[in-house]
């Protein structure tokens, strides 16, 4: 007897061996559906209660950071400025005085401090828009300044001159009272910085003295008070330096001036027939220090920070 003779299934009796076998396998397909109906139903309770996987969120897009725009020079200014001036010159002179007549050679250093008051105007034009240099980064910076110092320079010579039979002392000496410019301006600009190079007319104020005293007891002194100016390419300024702008409004800078205003000879007349004569000039090296407020009257605020 087979193992389906053992089964026996509601309704099995009276049927023959057969009939029971096929009735048995029906019973056995029933069960093992049933089973795989409750392994797949544990299957899918037991996978409900394990932790699902964690799903991404989308990429949130990121903005490349903005660089601000370089800075544009255009626009009003007003500053200050401080430095020091130096100027060494040899000139001629001829005293003809009761008691002494002579001539000679001597020479002066001068120096000083000097401070002053700035105010000017650039307009910057970028290299793209020119041609030949459309390919160079940067702009072309044109400009126009006008300013004035208030200077100590000065210096005099004090040596004897006269001639032995006529013993004495003689002083020549000059100051430089103060110094102005109107000058223009070109440049190139490199975002913050700006070098440039600049000239144009120039005026000074000076004093020029002398002190004589001859071995016969003559004495006499003066003093005259000139305003002098000239333009290049004879006299006047001429000048180079670098700017570097700190933020939107502040700059600051270094240059270097050369104010050739004049030179000329100074002839004094102490008593009727007498003559005091000597050369004068007021050319000097000027080194100075400055800062500027640019005005945004022409720029927008946001344009550089």
């Amino acid at each position: 007897m087979s193992l389906f003779d053992h089964l026996w299934l509601p309704g099995a009796a009276g049927r023959t061996t057969h009939e029971r076998r096929a009735s048995s396998l029906c019973g056995i397909s029933r069960i093992s559906a049933v089973a795989v109906t409750l392994a797949a139903a544990t299957g899918f309770a037991h996978a409900a209660d394990l932790p699902s996987a964690a799903v991404a969120p989308p990429p949130v897009p990121v903005s490349p950071p903005v660089q601000p725009a370089a800075f544009d020079w255009t626009g009003f200014y007003i500053g200050a400025h401080g430095g020091v001036g130096y100027d060494h010159y040899a000139f001629k002179y001829a005293i003809d005085v009761p008691g002494a007549s002579f001539t000679g050679t001597d020479g002066i250093d001068g120096f000083g401090p000097l401070l002053g008051l700035q105010v000017g105007y650039n307009y910057q034009i970028p290299l793209s828009a020119l041609p030949v240099v459309n390919k160079l980064p940067g702009g072309l910076v044109l400009g126009v300044e006008v300013d004035n110092s208030w200077t100590g320079i000065y210096g005099d010579t004090t040596g004897s001159g006269i001639p032995a039979t006529t013993q004495g002392l003689v002083t020549f000496g000059g100051r430089f009272v103060n110094v102005g410019t109107a000058r223009l301006r070109i440049g190139y600009a490199l975002d913050r910085f700006l070098f440039y190079v600049t000239g144009g007319f120039a005026y000074g104020v000076t004093k020029t003295y002398y002190r004589l005293q001859t071995a016969t007891g003559f004495q006499a002194s003066g003093v005259s008070t000139d305003v002098r100016s000239g333009v290049v390419p004879h006299v006047g300024s001429l000048g180079f330096g670098v700017e570097y702008a700190i933020d939107r409004n502040w700059t600051v800078r270094g240059e270097y001036m050369y104010d050739g205003i004049n030179a000329h000879y100074e002839v004094f007349n102490p008593v009727a027939g007498a003559n005091v004569g000597f050369g004068t000039r007021t050319m000097y090296h000027l080194a100075r220090l400055g800062v500027n407020y640019k005005f945004d009257w022409v720029q927008p605020a946001a344009v550089f920070k």
